[in-house]
């Protein structure tokens, strides 16, 4: 109480604190379930942790990689792998080619654990930085919590790599100073060579356009990619394996309803649940079609949308849920337009609230307690969406997001056509008035 008054908390304010209070909810439910609930969130498979990470680096060791195996990896994620492996000691030779081999080890694991601590240090302090309102910690702590944090630190992928520099890229690129925006292009530049997947923010560039700076962008791209694949045996061989092993790899493991979370896959599930069948041939072609076309109309209707955190919001999960070998911690990269929804929405419409509800469901901490639930739901068809409710509701997030910008630019059209239209028959108006006259 000060003067009489007492100061209000803003929506905001009371939005992060929400999502605060479910991240404590989650740690109270770890204590009275054993860790069941976190467990939940992991990965199906008790030796899966941190996989891709081990995975990555023991590849490194090998120059001619690309010639011998199908690579998904880009060449900068294998680079930075191999100067990381060089601080495994000299005298384990017999390990560093071994995935298992480097995970088992003191080295290996202590390596591990401070690039992943080291990396979201920089995340967080980025959020920081960049969060224009109050309560930053109270996202810090809820953000660690998260379904897409926690997956991310228990496969180990490289993706946290290019997620920092998708936010340099999204923090900078609309910045006053010439050189922070030449810095964020070149950000973006970096995290396509690191996971590909980034190279649809550059629409961002085209929407504003910015062509001459796109063109830089993509430029930066190729050189980069060009050069890192001279660190490879046979370079134009390597590359053509590169990206021919991009169209082959995902067929076998695509639309898993375990732990894909793209929106054909989300679809399948609440269909699933809502019918209370098992999975047919014939839904899974019919959920896959309606996929492609809410995400070619979400892709097309950030163009026509006005407002800047709504593109960037939608392109970001296009990125992230259009294909069916999208994992939980893909979502990573909807750290910073989660951000800069919270800079510039107003909470003064629906759809800002839409756009709340949406990230909720994926930046909010939602576990699943596998046995209470076998005892609540018998149904097999059920157990699909509810014993992996965090996977679930991070597809269901991104839908309410692709749909919300798909209504956004409806209403910016018709509001165009209605103001053409009445700008018109104002003109007709006078006119006519004027030839009476």
């Amino acid at each position: 109480m000060l003067n009489g008054t007492r100061k209000k908390m803003d929506k905001k304010s009371i939005y992060l604190l929400f999502l605060s209070v479910l991240a404590v909810w989650t740690l109270i439910r770890n204590f009275l379930y054993h860790g069941a609930p976190l467990n939940s969130i992991m990965y199906y498979e008790k030796t899966g942790y941190f996989t891709d990470f081990f995975e990555v680096l023991a590849t490194s060791s090998d120059r001619s990689a690309y010639l011998n195996m199908n690579l998904q990896y880009p060449p900068l994620s294998i680079l930075i792998m191999k100067a990381l492996l060089t601080f495994i000691p000299l005298d384990m030779t017999g390990t560093k080619d071994s995935i298992f081999g480097l995970r088992a080890t003191q080295e290996g694991l202590m390596l591990f654990v401070l690039c992943f601590m080291f990396c979201i240090f920089i995340m967080f302090a980025m959020i920081c930085k960049n969060l224009k309102i109050g309560k930053r910690e109270l996202m810090s702590f809820f953000l660690f919590f998260s379904t897409p944090m926690i997956f991310l630190v228990n496969r180990g992928n490289t993706l946290v790599f290019a997620a920092i520099f998708v936010m340099v890229f999204l923090f900078g690129y609309n910045s006053q100073k010439a050189y922070i925006r030449e810095l964020s292009y070149i950000a973006l530049a970096i995290a396509f060579n690191i996971k590909v997947v980034p190279c649809i923010l550059g629409f961002l560039l085209l929407k504003d356009k910015k062509y001459k700076e796109a063109v830089r962008c993509a430029v930066y791209a190729i050189v980069i990619l060009l050069v890192t694949f001279l660190f490879f045996d046979s370079p134009i061989d390597s590359m053509k394996n590169f990206f021919g092993s991009l169209f082959l790899w995902g067929g076998a493991m695509s639309g898993d309803l375990v732990k894909s979370t793209d929106i054909a896959t989300t679809l399948r599930r609440l269909f699933i649940v809502a019918s209370g069948t098992e999975d047919v041939l014939y839904m899974y072609a019919l959920c896959k079609r309606i996929a492609k076309v809410i995400i070619v109309g979400s892709f097309v209707s950030a163009f026509l949308s006005k407002k800047r955190y709504i593109s960037i919001a939608v392109w970001a999960t296009v990125m992230v849920a259009f294909s069916e070998m999208s994992f939980a911690y893909n979502y990573v990269y909807l750290l910073a337009p989660f951000v800069i929804f919270l800079n510039e929405a107003t909470f003064d419409n629906i759809g800002d609230y839409v756009m709340a509800a949406g990230y909720t469901l994926i930046w909010g901490s939602f576990t699943s307690n596998t046995e209470m639930i076998e005892l609540m739901f018998d149904a097999d068809a059920q157990n699909y969406l509810y014993t992996q409710l965090p996977i679930a509701l991070l597809g269901i997030g991104a839908l309410m997001i692709l749909l919300y910008g798909i209504c956004d630019a409806f209403k910016s059209s018709v509001g165009y056509v209605k103001r053409k239209h009445k700008r018109i028959a104002r003109n007709s108006r006078l006119g006519s008035e004027v030839i009476d006259y």
